[in-house]
């Protein structure tokens, strides 16, 4: 996820609500806890948009689950 910098906290709450109290799935990158990106570029250039947490997560989940 880009754009606005959230807190560690709002992305356990969403990790939860996209996945329940423990969802299997390898996360095989990090997650940026106070890093920002400039995501204006992206989006004028290519109509790119931020999503949410919980979004994000529950894409993952189901393509995890997918291909299991």
């Amino acid at each position: 996820m880009t754009g606005a910098e959230r807190p560690f906290a709002e992305f356990l709450a969403a990790w939860r609500e996209a996945g329940g109290p423990a969802p299997r799935v390898a996360i095989p990158v990090p997650v940026p806890f106070a890093i920002g990106y400039d995501t204006s570029r992206a989006e004028a250039d290519l109509e790119w948009r931020s999503r949410s947490y919980v979004e994000g997560l529950r894409e993952a989940f189901a393509r995890e689950a997918a291909s299991s």
